[in-house]
């Protein structure tokens, strides 16, 4: 598909972007949240205390007033989701690095997992030091005062920002300059590329269990919408003499399709919860 700038700034190239982008955001998510999900799931089942993984949390089955949530164990299992997520989201980095020539559904999913990495890494610690869940326990395990922790709210939303802002220099950066030399530019593809993405994919995963929705979830929605929010502010820093390449109709759809497998899979899989055996 050509890269003139006009056509891609049409409202059908755009909503074929969005399609892509809708597809390729919840595949990433799907994939954090497994990978992170399971990080912590061995973490937990190796300090004897097992748990079930669920489509929004992670159920114990050990009492949290039980001797084996040592100050280590606690540390260990709490900490073992963010450090995970950072560890995928600098992996999504490298890969970018590596291929020679990125297209713009490999760049979309980079950088998606990129976002959602970041976001259930300082997001997670974030929403949990403010709700007084999860890896609040951690900061009651090292006796963290209320300033420390205050501290550690606000550092964890400056990173989550800026990961935000660095995701879209990697995207502008790859786009074609015409693209991406305006502000306007940049907020018109920020809207069909990021914002619809976003609005549809937490809109599918809070509504998929409507009744089981929890402040948690709200609040991870928008702090993720936060690191999105700074894209558009973020021009390319170097020329790029690359064309940006469409998909292709039938790309289009695989994604489309593979987006709606990853989703039934991460409903039907794990609604029920899985449990790390040995």
């Amino acid at each position: 598909m050509s890269g003139d700038p006009d056509n891609i700034l049409s409202r059908k190239r755009l909503l074929w972007l969005l399609i892509n982008s809708l597809a390729l955001s919840v595949m990433a998510y799907v994939f954090v949240y497994i990978v992170s999900g399971f990080s912590t799931l061995y973490i937990a089942w190796d300090m004897d205390v097992p748990g079930r993984l669920f489509t929004r949390h992670i159920e114990f089955s050990v009492p949290y007033d039980s001797p084996l949530w040592t100050n280590d164990t606690i540390v260990s299992v709490f900490l073992a989701s963010p450090f995970s997520c950072l560890f995928i989201g600098l992996i999504s980095l490298a890969v970018y690095q590596l291929i020679p020539r990125v297209s713009i559904s490999s760049l979309l999913f980079l950088v998606w997992m990129f976002l959602h990495a970041f976001n259930l890494s300082f997001g997670l610690i974030s929403e949990d030091l403010l709700l007084g869940e999860g890896i609040a326990r951690v900061a009651d395990a090292f006796g963290f005062d209320l300033a420390v922790v205050t501290l550690a709210i606000g550092f964890s939303t400056y990173f989550l920002i800026r990961s935000g802002m660095f995701a879209g220099r990697l995207f502008y950066n790859h786009l074609h300059l015409p693209l991406s030399d305006s502000f306007g530019k940049r907020l018109k593809l920020w809207f069909w590329c990021f914002f619809l993405p976003w609005f549809g994919s937490s809109l599918l995963f809070l509504l998929r269990d409507f009744s089981g929705i929890k402040p948690k979830d709200l609040v991870l929605t928008a702090l993720l919408f936060l690191a999105i929010a700074a894209i558009p502010f973020v021009r390319p820093d170097k020329v790029s003499h690359t064309i940006c390449m469409l998909p292709t109709e039938n790309k289009m759809l695989i994604n489309l399709t593979l987006g709606l497998v990853f989703f039934l899979f991460f409903h039907l899989w794990l609604r029920h919860g899985i449990l790390l055996v040995p």
